[in-house]
Order: structure tokens, then C-alpha cells, then sequence
């Protein structure tokens, strides 16, 4: 399967699928007034010849062809003829059956129901859609040109892209037939229904619905004899032997999707007669998984609890699959389990007829343990020929405790062709190397083999076939021939990601125990967890196919390519917002597949054995993301390569722009996902009592901070001791909520909105009692006596002014106090309007950079700062050679050449950072002691990052170690010293 099944969400189905008939009247009043394509594919099923066609002899070039040619353009005209003629099977099928109100499910007297028509019809009407299409295309293309010259690439489309549908129907082939089969086996109704529409359709069903596998089967032996007899110079040779290829692909991939389902198919029979009785059960449908053999043997068993020890003769049915040997007993249909084991740990060994003292494992109580020569005697005393002894190292029954002994069992044959039929099909193994053995009797699952991943190497431009056949390189200059090698990065990049998500569609979404469209009772994952892990997967699918092809297609144009990024840039601002989509909501899948691992034992297993062979699910669902993430190094790559001077040079600029914006947008998005689910989760734990309750998820907000905290409380009994409890703090963006946790729930004490909430560090000083403990005015000082009473070190005073209460909370260390009152004052940080202060001596400037510099990697100093024209530098150190600063949209520090860089205009030092918070840098031109309380010592040379200026008061952030908060007269700030 490729990007093509995705196709169909960009056309509707023709309006011919949606029709319904009544009666077989009705339904011959509407034919007789049929569509013109079905008028004329009756005409073609007619008159199948092309030098019969009216168009071909209007033109009169019969005569002068060659006997060859002819030859030829008959077996070319074979696709459309062939073609319509199924396309009347196929609306017979509809039409005349499926449509049948006899048969529909949703009509009272129906012979069907629901799960039995899905079934039997499956997605027949999509096909007839994509047959109609297709029809009516290369129909058109013969009204064009009678010789068919463009109906290759028209065919290599639809089998690429669009015939992936019967990939689908055919998977469920062999389920279908069986369907229809007990159906007209189990109901008289269905019987005499089905009677009669064959009787009007003059076609049986059967016929009708293998029509699609004979169609998909057929078209590749279509394509090889018009290669027989097509010359090797003809120039449309090459675009043949593409199409013969993609049909063959779509052919195969039916032929395997209808071996698999039928396998699957015979397990299921198979699973749905076993009874594991004492042994643990174990899920046998598995992919890969196949009957080798099976049939009923005779089994030889010594009966110790006889006075003589004495052979019995038990019937046996074994099961030999492709990994695993089953010992079963059968009764009434069912088969009773009385062991199993992987394949590969069991051995096999023929037994010679030689009478001798009987040599049994007198260590257990077991029937069925032997040494050979214990054998050799239970087999001479039955009297039996053609015996073999099969030994389980990992018997299901020993592990489980329901026998003692080693697991060793003597078959006896029928013949000695039968004994060597079992003893061949039991010692044969997989062609992959087995790395892991499964735990037999506590969890079996299909043998782990060995991952052939072949390491992927990377592909230069220059070795390309066509590039070395053209011989430009030789006239290409060096950075010439290094922006056609970044080029081509991108193409090789978005090939690599295309059949990344095609394995991610085919492997994985496709499966026929996962996919929805299969019978429920084969799938292991339900539909909601489907959708919920796949979500947005085939628009991404999408996307990538439609990007490569138009690449493929420029560089189809020529050799030497002169720019993909208008083809990028176009699709980036019309496409890209499905890869926005599927990595916002990339969270949420990711956390749908934990829960379905942990949760659903079934796909935990069945998961497991597909990712044996292919990468694991999670990897592959994180490969969008990567990607958006990889194609801005790429643009930047060919940046580097594509001289100012250029006039691509601005377009790749626009395109790494836009990349950027799409890379940003998918990482914000993941953030406000993971930020909701976060206050959902919160929001469920929280009683508001008597508090107005207030729905947490909204817009913009966040958790900051949460936790547990000392709140330090003046008891009125006994003294005015001072008594610690625990609060919950839950810090949001917009609010502060004091709860109290009791279990998982925290109960709601107090709420108010962030930015009325005012913070100060308390000091303990030994001080008397204040009348602040009783309700006086001077709050603090009563927080700083009741830190010092209790001897703590790292307090702060919460007050709310709204509500006229406060809170005096303890922390462990400096460290996390700090932590905590940055949480607490980020509202009025993100509030404050910036303000202009001439008071200050501002110690940097600003420059624009007038050129690109992006150092190449070989000679790049690690100080090294990329920059594009028109970005700006607030520079803190410069010389003749070099500047020294922050870039202003990252806040990225690093150096640049002085030559690149030209002064920014007045004003420049006026920008925003990249966090559009308002804020500046400030260097202290002078040593400050900083003596008033709330004031900070600074020395020459400390730079402060200023957040907002107070009528001579600063507010500060630091990009270090938060040192110290102190108070000044005006507001609560928070202060610090960058390290």
C-alpha cells in the first residue's frame, strides 16, 4: 500500500454508488436509462477489436500499419476493453445484488444481516468508483489519440496511488467466500433470494464478488504481453515497464493480503475449537503464523498403576504450525490442549525396535517421561512399528504443574511415509535466526526473530544514474555542486519520511487485527482506540506523497535542479497544516497507546509480534514531528550554499521562514495539549465546598507551580504558640488556590487571582509579641515573631488583600523559597508596561546584520552565532574583528564578524525579546551597596536584565541563580544578580 489510499478523500464517489432499487422493474427502468460510460462499456464488450473502433477507422491508418504494430496496439486497447467489461460485473454486483432490498440489511424482510452483508460486499462500491474513474480517463485519452499514447502514466497512477482499495477487498477474499457459503448452507430465505437474482443477473455471486482479485491479478499479465510485443528502442518502452512494475506491486501486495486473512481465517476455526482445560490460553492468531499440518495420531503411554507396567494406546490430533507444536485430544469438535511448545524447542528422534529391560524415569510419577532406551522398550512391548519419540524443552503442561517428567511423548504412524512426513514438517524451522525463545506456560507468543534492518546509506546527487549519464558535474563549480547535493537532501529526506508513514498505513494501520474494517471478532484494538492512536496519519500520509511527487516531477525537468523551495514554500502555506494537526494532538495518541498497552492485554501481545520485524509504533508515530523538526536544518543547509547574489536566495529565506513557523506552531501545540490535559487531570481532584467553583481549562492558562507547604499558625490557647500545618498550593497563571489535601482531593481554602497577591521574604528577628498576632495593622512583624518562635530560616508572608487574610509558609532551603515567590510574582512580571528611565547608563547597542553568516561546520567555533540579513544584535562587546551579544528574536548568545554587522537605526534597543515581555538589559557603571532594606547591592560590571522601571526602582530577572528577594516601598520585586 502507498500514499494512494489517502487520494480518495480528495474525490466523492460517483453518484451511481448511492442509488437503490426497489424492484427488479425499478431496477430495469433505471438501466434502461443508463449513464453514458455504461452505454458505452456495453459497446466495447460488443466490438473488443481496436482496428474496429469507429475513432480508428475515421483516421484510415489500418492499412498502412505493420502486422506488429497492430499486435500490439490490440493488446494496448485490452486494458480498456477488459476494463469495461468489469466495470459491468461490477455494477451488476451493485446493482442487481447488493442493492437488493432482499438482501440490504436495513429492510425488516433482508436475508442479510448487517455484519453478514459488510462482509460478503465489503468497500465494492468504492472499487466500482475507482473503476468508473479510471474508465472514463483512458477513455478520454483514446478519444485524443486512437494509438493510447499517455495511457501508461495514467495507469501507473491509479495502480500506485488509487487501486490500494483492492488491496482491502482482497485481503478478506477467502473470509467473504466462506461467509457466502454458510450463509446459503444456514438460510432457506437467503437461498431462494440468491436463486433468484442469479436468475436475473444470468451470473452467479461467487462470480461477481472475485471479479476485483481476477481484475488486480490480471492487469500485470496485461502489461507483459504488450512488452513482448513492444521493441526494445521504442521510447515508450521505459514508462511501460514503470507501469508493468506498479501493477505488479498492487498484484502481489492482493495476492499476500488474501494469503494472510485466509490464514488467519483457518486459525480462527481452529482457536475457536480449543480448550486449554488446566494449561494457560494463549491467542494463536498471530501474524505470520500458518498450519503446516495437521491430523489425528496414536500416542503410546505407559500406565504405571498397573501391577505391570504396561503400554496404552491414546488418539492424539496435533497441530504443527509455523512456530509452534500443538498435542491435542479430540471430542464432540473440540479440541482438548494437552501441550504445546514453540517449534524450535522440541527434538525429534526415530525408535528402533529392541526389546530390552525397561529404562523409565522412576524420579517422577509421570506417563510420559523417557530416555530413548525407554522408548525402545514401551514401543518393542506394543508390538508397534513406524514410532517416533518427540521431546518439549519448554512443555506447556511440565511448566504449568499439571505432569511432572521432561515432556517426551512416543507417536506411533501408520506407515513409515507417514512417520516421515511428521518427523520432516516437525524438525523443519524458520528461515530467520531465532534471537529470543518465548516462556512457554506463562507468556507464549510467536518467536521473536531476528530484525533484518538493513542500515541506511546516504545518497549523493552526484552518483545518481542520470546525473553521471548527463556529465554536468564536471562543469559545475564546487558550491554549485554542494547546493545540488543539499537539494537533493531534501528529496532523499522526504522519501525516506514517505515510506516511514507508509509502513506506519501498511504494517501497522492496515493490519487485519487492528484495522476497523475488518470483522470485530479477528481485531484486537477497538475502533475508538484506533482512531484515537492513528488520528491525522493519512492526512500526513497525504501530504508527504503530494510533496514528493511534484519533486520527482521537477527534477524529472532536468538534472541540475535550480530550486525546490517554491515547491516547498507552496505547500508549507497550503498543506502543512495537517503535520500542525497531527503533532498537536500527537500527545494524546501517544498517551491512547500507553493506556491500550496497559490496559488491553490482547494488543499488548499482538503489538508486540508486529513490531518484530518492523520499528516500534511509538517510533513510528513520532517521525512527523521529527520531520518538521529536520526540514529547517535542511533549508538552512541550502542557504549556505546559495550566494546572496542569487535571486533564489530571498526564497529560500521565505521558506525557512515558514518551516520555522510550522516547526514552532507544532511544538506550542503539543504544549497547550500537554498543558490542558494537566488541568483536566487537576481539575477532577479539586472540592470547592462553599467556594465558587470554576472550570480550570481555559484559554492561556497554566499550572506554574504545585506543592505541598509548612503553613506556620498562632494558636490563641495556652500561650500564643505557634503551631505548623500543610497547605496544597496550586499556582496557575491567573490564580492562586490554597487547598488542603485530604487523599487525592484537595479541598479548596482560599482563591484569588494572581496578580492581587503580595509576596515578602520573612526574615526571624527576635522581636516581642505584636498586636498583629491578635488582628493588628503591622502583619509582617507578627510573621517574622512567629518564624523566630518556631526557629525556621526560609519563610515568606503570602498576603491577600482581597479576602484581608495572609499566610506565613516554610520551605526546606534558599533555593526553594526562591523557587516558589518567582512562581508567585510571575503575574506581575508578565504584567508591567515597560517604561523608559534616563537615569540608567546603558552599557550595550544595537546592530543589524547586513549579510547571512552561517559558518561552515568544519571550521565553526562553538561561540559562533547564525544570522540572517535583517537580524538584530544587542551587542555587549566589540572589536575591528568581532561582535559580541544576544540575537534578539532566540536570545541566543554568541559572536559574529564585525563585517557582517552595520548600526540599527535609533530605537532598536526599544525591541521586544523573543518571550514579548518588554524587557532590557542593564550593566551597573558603579559599585552600590544597596543599605536601604529592599534595596540591591551591586558591584561595577553586574548586568541585571530590567523587567520594568518604577519611578527610580527596578524590577529585575535574572538568567542565573535567583540570589535574593527583598521589598521596596512601591511593590513586591523579585531581585537576583545573573551568575
Amino acid at each position: 500500500m502507498s500514499v494512494g489510499d489517502i487520494s480518495l478523500l480528495e474525490t466523492g464517489p460517483v453518484q451511481s454508488d448511492s442509488s437503490s432499487y426497489t424492484s427488479s422493474e425499478g431496477r430495469s427502468s433505471v438501466m434502461s436509462s443508463e449513464s453514458p460510460l455504461l452505454e458505452r462499456a456495453r459497446q466495447l464488450s460488443k466490438n473488443r477489436t481496436w482496428c474496429n473502433q469507429p475513432e480508428v477507422k475515421e483516421t484510415g491508418i489500418v492499412q498502412s500499419l505493420a502486422k506488429e504494430t497492430l499486435l500490439q496496439q490490440e493488446a494496448i486497447f485490452e486494458i480498456i476493453t477488459s476494463e469495461a467489461s468489469y466495470h459491468l460485473n461490477l455494477t451488476t454486483l451493485i446493482d442487481q445484488f447488493m442493492d437488493d432490498p432482499k438482501l440490504e440489511p436495513n429492510t425488516p424482510e433482508s436475508a442479510l444481516d448487517r455484519t453478514q452483508h459488510s462482509t460478503i460486499f465489503s468497500n465494492v462500491k468504492e472499487i466500482r468508483s475507482i473503476s468508473a474513474r479510471f474508465l472514463e480517463e483512458i477513455l478520454g485519452l483514446f478519444g485524443e489519440d486512437v494509438f493510447l499514447g499517455k495511457i501508461f502514466p495514467v495507469l501507473e497512477d491509479y495502480a500506485a496511488n488509487r487501486f490500494v482499495c483492492y488491496e482491502r477487498y482482497c485481503a478478506s477474499q477467502s473470509h467473504r467466500l466462506k461467509e457466502l457459503k454458510e450463509c446459503t448452507e444456514k438460510s432457506e430465505n437467503f437461498q431462494r433470494q440468491l436463486k433468484r437474482l442469479e436468475e436475473e443477473a444470468n451470473q452467479t455471486l461467487q462470480s461477481l464478488v472475485t471479479a476485483p482479485m481476477q481484475r488486480v491479478t490480471k492487469l500485470p499479465l496485461l502489461m507483459s504481453e504488450i512488452l513482448k510485443r513492444t521493441p526494445n528502442d521504442d521510447p515508450r518502452r521505459e514508462q511501460m515497464e514503470l507501469t508493468h512494475r506498479a501493477t505488479a506491486e498492487i498484484a502481489d501486495l492482493c495476492n499476500k493480503g488474501a494469503g494472510k486473512i485466509g490464514d488467519l481465517v483457518h486459525l480462527e476455526t481452529i482457536w475457536k475449537k480449543l480448550h486449554f482445560g488446566q494449561l494457560k490460553p494463549f491467542l494463536i492468531l498471530a501474524p505470520g503464523r500458518k498450519l503446516k499440518k495437521e491430523g489425528a495420531i496414536e500416542r503410546l503411554r505407559v500406565n504405571k498403576r498397573r501391577t505391570r507396567v504396561q503400554p496404552d494406546k491414546v488418539q492424539n490430533y496435533l497441530f504443527v504450525f509455523t512456530d509452534l507444536f500443538m498435542i491435542t485430544t479430540e471430542e464432540k469438535e473440540r479440541h482438548h490442549v494437552v501441550d504445546y511448545c514453540p517449534l524450535s524447542q522440541l527434538t525429534v528422534e526415530p525408535i528402533s525396535t529392541h526389546p530390552t529391560t525397561p529404562i523409565l524415569d522412576t524420579s517422577s510419577s509421570s506417563e510420559d517421561s523417557y530416555t530413548m532406551s525407554g522408548a525402545e522398550w514401551t514401543v518393542a512391548v506394543a508390538g508397534e512399528e513406524h514410532a517416533f519419540l518427540v521431546t518439549l524443552t519448554e512443555s506447556a503442561a511440565v511448566a504449568s504443574g499439571k505432569q511432572g517428567g521432561d515432556g517426551s511423548y512416543i507417536f506411533v504412524a501408520k506407515s513409515e511415509a507417514e512417520k516421515t512426513k511428521w518427523m520432516d514438517t516437525l524438525r523443519e524451522r524458520h528461515k530467520e535466526e531465532v534471537v529470543s525463545k518465548p516462556k512457554t506456560g506463562r507468556n507464549l507468543t510467536m518467536l521473536t526473530r531476528k530484525r533484518q534492518r538493513e542500515i541506511p546509506t546516504k545518497k549523493y546527487w552526484w552518483k545518481q544514474p542520470q546525473v553521471e549519464q548527463s556529465g554536468v558535474v564536471k562543469t559545475l563549480t564546487q558550491l554549485q555542486l554542494e547546493l545540488q547535493e543539499a537539494i537533493f537532501e531534501v528529496v532523499t529526506s522526504e522519501e525516506e519520511h514517505l515510506a516511514t508513514m507508509e509502513t506506519l498505513v501498511n504494517h501497522y494501520m492496515s493490519d487485519s487485527g487492528l484495522d476497523p474494517s475488518y470483522p470485530e471478532e479477528q481485531r484486537v484494538l477497538s475502533e475508538e482506540e484506533y482512531n484515537d492512536i492513528f488520528r491525522y496519519v493519512k492526512d500526513v500520509l497525504l501530504i508527504s506523497g503530494g510533496l514528493l511527487k511534484t519533486l520527482h516531477a521537477r527534477q524529472r525537468e532536468n538534472v541540475v535542479v535550480d530550486t525546490i523551495c517554491d515547491i516547498l514554500l507552496l505547500c508549507v502555506e497550503r498543506r502543512f497544516q495537517g503535520y500542525i494537526r497531527y503533532c498537536t494532538n500527537l500527545p494524546n495518541s501517544l498517551e491512547q497507546l500507553d493506556t491500550s498497552i496497559e490496559k488491553n492485554e490482547p494488543f499488548r501481545g499482538y503489538l508486540r509480534q508486529l513490531e518484530e520485524d518492523q520499528r516500534p509504533l511509538r517510533s513510528l508515530l513520532k517521525a512527523p514531528m521529527d520531520h518538521v523538526s529536520h526540514l529547517p536544518q535542511l533549508l538552512r543547509n541550502i542557504l549556505r550554499k546559495t550566494p546572496t547574489t542569487e535571486l533564489n536566495h530571498c526564497l529560500v529565506e521565505a521558506t525557512l521562514r515558514a518551516l520555522e513557523k510550522v516547526e514552532r506552531l507544532c511544538t506550542s501545540g503539543q504544549q497547550k495539549v500537554e498543558k490542558i490535559k494537566e488541568l483536566y487531570l487537576l481539575e477532577n481532584q479539586l472540592d470547592f465546598g462553599s467556594i465558587k467553583p470554576f472550570s480550570l481549562v481555559s484559554v492561556g492558562r497554566s499550572l506554574l507551580k504545585q506543592g505541598s507547604l509548612t503553613k506556620l499558625k498562632v494558636s490563641q490557647w495556652f500561650g500564643k504558640a505557634v503551631r505548623k500545618k500543610t497547605n496544597y498550593l496550586i499556582i496557575l497563571s491567573d490564580c492562586l488556590l490554597i487547598t488542603k489535601r485530604i487523599e487525592n482531593v484537595y479541598k479548596v481554602m482560599d482563591m484569588v487571582p494572581l496578580g492581587r497577591v503580595l509576596v515578602e521574604v520573612v526574615e526571624p528577628h527576635a522581636v516581642e509579641h505584636h498586636s498583629s498576632l491578635t488582628g493588628g495593622e503591622d502583619v509582617l512583624v507578627g510573621a517574622r515573631w512567629a518564624v523566630s518562635k518556631a526557629g525556621e530560616n526560609h519563610a515568606f508572608l503570602v498576603t491577600l488583600p482581597d479576602v484581608k487574610r495572609s499566610y506565613t509558609f516554610v520551605t526546606k532551603s534558599e533555593q526553594e523559597r526562591a523557587e516558589w515567590i518567582e512562581a508567585l510574582t510571575e503575574q506581575n512580571l508578565m504584567s508591567f508596561e515597560e517604561e523608559t528611565d534616563s537615569s540608567l547608563t546603558w552599557e550595550y547597542f544595537y546592530m543589524e546584520a547586513v549579510a547571512d553568516y552561517c559558518p561552515a561546520s568544519e571550521c565553526r567555533a562553538p561561540e559562533d552565532l547564525d544570522m540572517r540579513r535583517g537580524e538584530l544584535l544587542r551587542v555587549y562587546r566589540a572589536n575591528n574583528d568581532w561582535c559580541e551579544g544576544l540575537r534578539l528574536h532566540d536570545l541566543h548568545w554568541g559572536r559574529i564578524p564585525t563585517k557582517h554587522l552595520c548600526h540599527a537605526p535609533p530605537g532598536g534597543r526599544r525591541e521586544t525579546d523573543g518571550a514579548g515581555l518588554g524587557e532590557w538589559l542593564a550593566q551597573a557603571t558603579h559599585d552600590f551597596p544597596g543599605n536601604e532594606s529592599g534595596e540591591l547591592p551591586l558591584e561595577k560590571g553586574d548586568v541585571v536584565k530590567v523587567a520594568r522601571q518604577l519611578a527610580g526602582q527596578s524590577l529585575y530577572r535574572s538568567f542565573g541563580r535567583l540570589l535574593r528577594v527583598c521589598r521596596t516601598k512601591h511593590s513586591l520585586l523579585r531581585v537576583c544578580r545573573t551568575e
